[in-house]
């Protein structure tokens, strides 16, 4: 196993020499990246262990501390107790250079798997690995890179080949932990679950906290371990310091202590804990070493503190009790309700809200979100451009990542069967690392869902196919989603929001596929309230002249589209012609104007705006 610590983010992978598959962890940020890596390896037991020689010494003796786990065998059952096993893991120190993002995807690049042909190009290599692998995640990218390194160095299955031979490398796979949900750095990033932008200002480094979940949950304002122990001071002296404390009130308590307890201590320290009061910190006195007994006269003393490991766990506990409360607050304020968890498998939200969108806008609509099993579990939404349809996706999985992560949702009721993995194709993630189009990015996300979606996974599509042909597109789209329908045993519970109207037609005909649209009135009007059918409209023009396309441009492409819907041919528009036959009207009915009637005049000036467009239009 190789695994990589930076910035708070964790990247893992290992080799299974039996089934000769390397198996990488999708990079996240730990709030507590320490029992990421513990639960890492008491669950997967791995022989060797290999980190990069620029890694924080304390990680690496915490690499050394988890490798000394005793669990039981794989093979044992709670029926039949064993010994159990106490083999140790071997850590082991590479070179940082291993551990480089560029030398790890280079590296990974050039792997010989059976799925990738010995004809395939550069580009089309870099295609099928970016399928495997995501680049953008650099830890994971980087440990799998040094992972491949340090097979090939220590011959790891090919000890009798020759030189030549590398380790057999037959698939790469992600993986996760036992009890925890799947989400790469795609899905963060289209949910708005974090989202991080520079400083407003140039005289100013450092990033905030843009609108996300993030940013509206977070009501996290416990400072109650930081403001109180002497962490620099605990770990120089190698006992707990704590803080002298504010000078005055706390200055004078301290003092007054130490006069009367004066006989007994040589030193003391008040410290003021919200909701707790005033403590006194002492040091232990001689007489307390020897007898063993925390005894003050007239004193009431609570407990010694003197190991770290209880304070790393009461700073984790803190934390994990100021996120609580934070929830709660949230929960409060915006009016979140208490979600039910199952293992059934469905998902039904009554009146659910967007998390975000409901705070920028003056009147949100609610929309029910409904899976259950054997019934409508692949969704295709339809609708105007600007119906909602994008957000009732992001809606969809905010709430069931908000269920599972602990917190209460926006919604009436919600009834969630937990979520192994959420994919999404809704944003496509820029990078120039990559070397990839955004079509074949949207590929690669399309590609990872497609292997690795289960009957526990919710996928979001969002307008997949538009980056290409229209005919490639909506071809693509109908195969991925009849590959997911026709899955033996189930298949993932799926939104799929497209202008591809002809889609319904491309199908199969299932009780697991249902069609449903955002509603809208006959004058365009959105209504943003999803119903079943199907839409045949996108009001694309409509749209168009909200965004101040001219007219003139609006009325040729509703006339092509209207040709291309009726099969008829298309003329070439010539600009000049037609301007110049518009002139040789309007001096016709200038012409057969009566100048002396002002009613005349009025309704040739009419007919002269309404024949050439636009009144803001400038005439030749």
């Amino acid at each position: 196993m190789s695994i990589v610590l930076n910035g708070g983010k964790v990247g893992a992978a290992y080799y299974e020499t039996d089934t000769q598959i390397v198996h990488f962890l999708e990079a996240t940020v730990e709030a507590s990246p320490f029992e990421r890596i513990q639960a890492l390896i008491e669950e997967l037991r791995p022989a060797v262990v290999v980190t990069s020689a620029k890694q924080d010494p304390e990680f690496v003796e915490k690499l050394k501390e988890f490798t000394k786990y005793a669990a039981p065998d794989k093979d044992s059952s709670a029926d039949s107790p064993t010994e159990p096993n106490t083999r140790e893991s071997c850590v082991e120190i590479m070179s940082n250079m291993e551990f480089r993002f560029e030398t790890s995807k280079r590296r990974i690049l050039l792997l010989k798997i059976p799925s990738v042909p010995d004809h395939y190009s550069d580009m089309e290599r870099a295609l099928h690995i970016s399928t495997l692998v995501q680049f953008e995640n650099t830890c994971s990218t980087r440990a799998t890179g040094a992972l491949l390194r340090y097979l090939d160095k220590n011959r790891i299955g090919v000890g009798l080949e020759s030189p030549n031979v590398q380790t057999p490398v037959l698939a790469i796979r992600t993986f996760t932990l036992k009890h925890a949900m799947l989400m790469d750095g795609a899905s963060y990033d289209a949910l708005q679950i974090f989202k991080q932008i520079r400083h407003p200002s140039a005289y100013k480094i450092g990033y905030r906290e843009g609108i996300s979940l993030f940013g509206i949950l977070n009501r996290t304002s416990t400072l109650l371990i930081s403001n109180t122990v002497d962490l620099e001071g605990s770990k120089s002296e190698k006992k707990l310091m704590v803080n002298s404390g504010l000078p005055g009130v706390l200055g004078q308590l301290a003092e007054e202590e130490l006069e009367r307890y004066g006989g007994y201590i040589s030193s003391c320290q008040v410290v003021y804990m919200r909701l707790v009061g005033y403590l006194l910190f002492i040091t232990k006195t001689e007489r307390m070493r020897e007898t063993g007994e925390l005894e003050l006269p007239e004193a009431d003393l609570m407990g010694e503190c003197n190991d770290t490991v209880m304070l790393v766990d009461v700073m984790q506990f803190t934390a994990k009790l100021d996120c609580l409360v934070s929830f709660a607050i949230a929960a409060k304020e915006f009016n979140y309700i208490r979600p039910i968890l199952s293992t059934s498998g469905a998902i039904n939200i009554t009146r659910s809200r967007h998390p975000l969108q409901e705070h920028t806008t003056a009147m949100f609509v609610p929309n029910d979100v409904i899976f259950e099993p054997g019934k409508g579990e692949v969704k295709v939404l339809t609708g105007p451009n600007a119906s909602g349809k994008s957000v009732y996706l992001k809606q969809a999985g905010l709430l069931v990542y908000m269920a599972q992560i602990g917190s209460f949702v926006p919604a009436e009721r919600a009834e969630i069967g937990l979520v192994e993995k959420i994919f999404t194709r809704i944003k496509s993630r820029e990078s120039v690392s990559c070397g990839l189009s955004t079509f074949a990015k949207d590929l690669g996300q399309i590609s990872t869902a497609v292997h690795s979606a289960t009957t526990r996974s919710l996928v979001l599509i969002d307008e997949f196919g538009k980056g290409t042909a229209t005919v490639d597109g909506l071809a693509l789209l109908a195969s991925v989603l009849s590959y997911w329908i026709s899955m033996p045993g189930g298949f993932p519970k799926v939104i799929c929001a497209t202008h591809f109207h002809k889609l319904a037609h491309l199908l199969p005909t299932s009780p697991a596929v249902s069609y449903v649209t955002m509603d809208t009135m006959s004058e365009g009007v959105c209504l943003y309230q999803m119903k079943g059918g199907m839409c045949g409209r996108s009001d694309a023009c409509t749209v168009a002249l909200g965004a101040r396309i001219p007219t003139e441009i609006v009325s040729r492409g509703e006339e092509v589209s209207e040709l291309i819907r009726g099969n008829s041919p298309i003329t070439p528009f010539n600009r000049s012609s037609t301007l110049s036959t518009h002139c040789h009207q309007v001096a016709l009915s200038a012409l057969h104007t009566n100048l002396d009637n002002p009613a005349s005049v009025d309704r040739m000036l009419y007919d002269v705006i309404k024949l050439l467009g636009s009144p803001d239009r400038k005439f030749p």
